[in-house]
C-alpha cells in the first residue's frame, strides 16, 4: 500500500495552523469530558474469501461510499452483503456482539462488472421487512425485498433465499416513478419511514428522484425528482448548461427530524479545467420537513418543491460551502450528524498549496487525487453558521472517506487506506490523530460503515475488499473497532466464516391450455419480467371468458408450503384481471381463492397451503381499452408463490 509520509512535527504544524484559523467552537459538558478517541480492533472477519475482485473505476462491486447501507444493524443483528467469484448474490447476518457469521446464497447474479454496481440495503421497521436494490448503473433498478418480519423476528422467520420475494424491475406501486438508475440510497427515519432516493440520467446530465414506503399496503409512492439538470453555470473555462448534484448524504436530522440532502454538482465537460480531471463543484445543502416535498436551504427559503417544475437548480441560493471545479473534489463522500444535530460533511479535494503546485488545474482523475487528495471537515452551528477545516493528512488514495460521530461527538473518520483519525468536539475538532493504521490492510478503494453502531454501542463497524490481484477474487471482510481505550486488540483472522447456504432453485414447469407461437406457458416461470406467456385468442373476444376459462398452472418439482401466490401481468395494458386460484394437494385441486386482480402486478393471500402444483383459472382479461367480453387474449409474465407469515 503506498502511503505519503508526514513527520508528526509537520502534522502537528498543519493542525496548530488550522487550529489559528478557526473560530472557536463551545462544548458542552458531555462533549468536555469525553474521553480520548480511540480505535482497537476486536475482531476482522473474512465473510468470503474470494469475492467478485474485478475492478473498475478503481473499486469493485462490492465497496462503495455511496452505499448508506451496505453495512447495517437493526434490531440485534448486523447485516451484510455482496457478489460472489462467480456474481452470485450473498447476504449474511450475525447476532450482536458476537454471533457467527451466517450466510445464504440468493438467485440473483451480478449483471456487468461496474463498480457503480453495489447492492445497498434498507430497513422498514414496521412490517420488518430487509429491502435490497442490486447493481444498477443507469440501467433498470432490481429490487428485492424479504417478507414480512425477517428483521423483527428473526428467531422465528427463515434466514434463507425462500424468504425473499421475487425480484422486481422497478419498485413496486411507484407510479411514474424511473425504472433505471444508478446510485440506490435507502434512508429510515427515527419514526419508521423509509424512503428510497436514486439518479435518473447520467453524471452530467441526471436528477435525484425520490419514493416512500407504505408499509401496510407494502407498496411504494412517488415523490418526485427534488434536484434540477438544468440551468447556466460558468467558470473561467467555460460554461455548462446541465450537471447532476451528486448527494453527499441523504438522511434525517435526529434533532429536527427533517431530511437533509447535501451535495456537490458535476457539470458538463464544458466548464471544467481540463476534461480528464474532475467537473464538479461547491456544497449544497437543503432540508425537508414535509418528507421530501418542499426543500429549503441554510436560511430557511424555499428552493425546490419535489415532483414539480420547480426543483432544487444551481442557480438557487442553496450552496453553503463555496469550492472550485479546479479541484479535484470527489463526489459522494460523506455526510452525518452529531449529537446535537448538527449536520456535519466530509469532502476531499487539493488544498491551497497542493494546487498550486499542479499548476491550479485538477488532471488526472486519480493520479493526482491519489497523491494530493485531503479531507476537509465542514458542519453548520446551531445559529446557520457554516465552518470549515482542512484536516492534517493526505487520503493516500484516490476515494472516498467516512464520517461518523460516537455519544460523545468525537468525530471519527475511515480514511479510504483504512487508517482510521479522530477529534474531539471540546477542540473544535482541531485535535485531529490518528487512531489506527495497519500497514497489513491491504485494501481496494475505500470502505464502507456501518452507520448506527458507533454511537449507540461504541463499535465503529466497517467492511472492505482486500486489493484483487488482476482482477482475481479477493477476501470480503468486516471489522469492529472498540472507542474504549485499554480494549485489547486482536489480530485480523484468517481462517473465514461458514460459507453461505446454497441456493437451491426449486425446478418449475408451466402449461396452459392455449398459447401463441414464441409465447409459451414456460414464460410466466423463467425469472423474467421481460418475457410473457400469452393465450391463444388473436381476434376481439377469444378471451378468457367464465363459460371458456384459460387455465395457467404450474408444477413444482417439491412441494411447496405457501401462503401468497403473485401474478404479474405483461404490462399495465395487457393481463390478467380475474381468476381462481387452485392448489394440487394430495393429488387432489383445491379451490384456494377468487380474486379479481388490476393492471399491476399483486400479491394475493391464500390459506396456507403445502401443493406440488398451483393453477390459475382465468374468467377475465386486460386487454387496452377493452371490455372483458371483448378481451383477445390473456397475458401473464410471471407466477410464484411464498409464504409469508410464520
Amino acid at each position: 500500500m503506498q502511503r505519503r509520509i508526514r513527520s508528526a512535527a509537520a502534522l502537528s504544524f498543519a493542525a496548530a495552523i488550522l487550529t489559528a484559523l478557526l473560530v472557536p467552537v463551545t462544548a458542552d459538558a458531555a462533549t468536555a469530558a469525553a474521553p480520548t478517541p480511540a480505535a482497537i480492533r476486536q475482531g476482522d472477519w473474512i465473510l468470503d474469501p474470494a469475492a467478485r475482485g474485478v475492478v473498475t473505476y478503481e473499486g469493485t462491486v462490492n465497496i462503495a461510499s455511496f452505499q448508506q447501507e451496505g453495512l447495517l444493524t437493526y434490531n440485534g443483528f448486523q447485516y451484510a452483503a455482496w457478489f460472489q467469484a462467480d456474481k452470485q448474490v450473498a447476504l449474511s447476518r450475525r447476532a450482536l456482539p458476537t454471533g457467527a457469521w451466517q450466510s445464504i446464497e440468493m438467485p440473483q447474479f451480478l449483471d456487468i462488472d461496474d463498480s457503480h454496481n453495489v447492492i445497498s440495503m434498507g430497513v422498514s421497521p414496521a412490517d420488518g421487512r430487509l429491502h435490497l436494490v442490486l447493481g444498477t448503473h443507469a440501467s433498470s433498478l432490481r429490487y428485492i425485498r424479504s417478507i414480512p418480519g425477517l428483521l423483527t423476528r428473526p428467531a422465528t422467520v427463515p434466514w434463507s433465499a425462500s424468504s425473499f420475494l421475487p425480484e422486481s424491475l422497478g419498485l413496486p406501486g411507484a407510479a411514474g416513478a424511473p425504472t433505471t438508475g444508478t446510485y440506490p440510497v435507502f434512508e429510515t427515519t427515527s419514526a419508521g419511514q423509509l424512503y428510497f432516493t436514486w439518479r435518473e440520467g447520467a453524471s452530467d446530465n441526471g436528477r435525484n428522484q425520490l419514493a416512500r414506503y407504505d408499509a401496510v399496503a407494502g407498496s411504494w409512492t412517488f415523490v418526485g425528482a427534488f434536484t434540477s439538470s438544468t440551468g447556466s453555470y460558468s467558470s473561467q473555462w467555460g460554461t455548462s448548461t446541465n450537471r447532476y448534484a451528486y448527494l453527499h448524504g441523504f438522511e434525517e436530522n435526529p434533532r429536527t427530524k427533517e431530511l437533509t440532502a447535501t451535495w456537490s454538482w458535476r457539470e458538463n465537460k464544458a466548464a471544467w479545467c481540463d476534461p480528464n480531471g474532475l467537473g464538479n463543484h461547491d456544497l449544497g445543502y437543503a432540508t425537508s420537513s414535509d418528507g421530501g416535498k418542499t426543500w429549503k436551504n441554510s436560511a430557511g427559503a424555499t428552493i425546490g418543491v419535489a415532483g414539480t417544475a420547480d426543483l432544487i437548480s444551481v442557480t438557487d441560493p442553496h450552496v453553503v460551502v463555496p469550492i472550485g471545479i479546479n479541484r479535484g473534489l470527489i463526489n459522494q463522500e460523506s455526510m452525518t450528524f452529531d449529537a446535537q444535530g448538527r449536520p456535519h460533511v466530509l469532502t476531499s479535494s487539493f488544498s491551497d498549496a497542493d494546487l498550486a503546485a499542479i499548476g491550479g488545474c485538477h488532471r488526472q482523475t486519480y493520479t493526482q487525487r491519489a497523491q494530493y487528495a485531503k479531507p476537509f471537515h465542514h458542519w453548520r452551528e446551531a445559529d446557520g453558521t457554516w465552518r470549515s477545516l482542512e484536516l492534517p493528512f493526505y487520503n493516500n488514495s484516490a476515494g472516498r472517506s467516512r464520517l461518523l460521530f460516537d455519544a460523545n461527538d468525537t468525530a471519527y473518520v475511515v480514511l479510504p487506506d483504512a487508517r482510521i483519525v479522530a477529534s474531539t468536539a471540546a477542540s473544535g475538532w482541531t485535535d485531529w490523530r490518528t487512531v489506527f493504521d495497519d500497514p497489513a490492510v491491504d485494501n481496494i478503494a475505500e470502505l464502507i460503515v456501518d452507520r448506527t453502531r458507533l454511537s449507540t454501542e461504541s463499535v465503529l463497524s466497517v467492511a472492505y475488499q482486500e486489493r484483487p490481484v488482476a482482477n482475481a477474487p479477493s477476501a470480503f471482510r468486516v471489522a469492529d473497532f472498540s472507542i474504549v481505550a485499554g480494549a485489547a486488540s486482536q489480530p485480523r483472522s484468517t481462517t473465514p466464516q461458514a460459507a453461505p447456504t446454497p441456493y437451491v432453485p426449486v425446478t418449475r414447469t408451466a402449461a396452459a391450455s392455449s398459447a401463441q407461437p414464441g409465447y409459451a406457458a414456460s414464460n410466466a416461470v423463467d425469472g423474467s419480467t421481460s418475457s410473457f406467456w400469452v393465450s391463444g385468442g388473436t381476434t376481439d373476444g377469444a378471451g378468457p371468458q367464465p363459460s371458456r376459462p384459460e387455465v395457467l398452472t404450474v408444477t413444482y418439482g417439491r412441494a411447496q408450503s405457501f401462503d401468497t401466490v403473485t401474478v404479474a401481468p405483461r404490462n399495465a395494458t395487457s393481463g390478467i384481471r380475474a381468476f381462481g386460484i387452485e392448489a394440487r394437494v394430495n393429488g387432489n385441486w383445491v379451490r384456494l381463492a377468487d380474486v379479481t386482480q388490476g393492471r399491476v402486478s399483486a400479491s394475493h393471500t391464500v390459506p396456507l397451503t403445502t401443493a406440488d402444483a398451483i393453477r390459475l383459472v382465468i374468467t377475465a382479461a386486460w386487454d387496452n381499452d377493452r371490455t372483458p367480453e371483448m378481451a383477445r387474449n390473456v397475458q401473464v409474465s410471471e407466477v410464484s408463490v411464498i409464504r409469508q407469515q410464520f
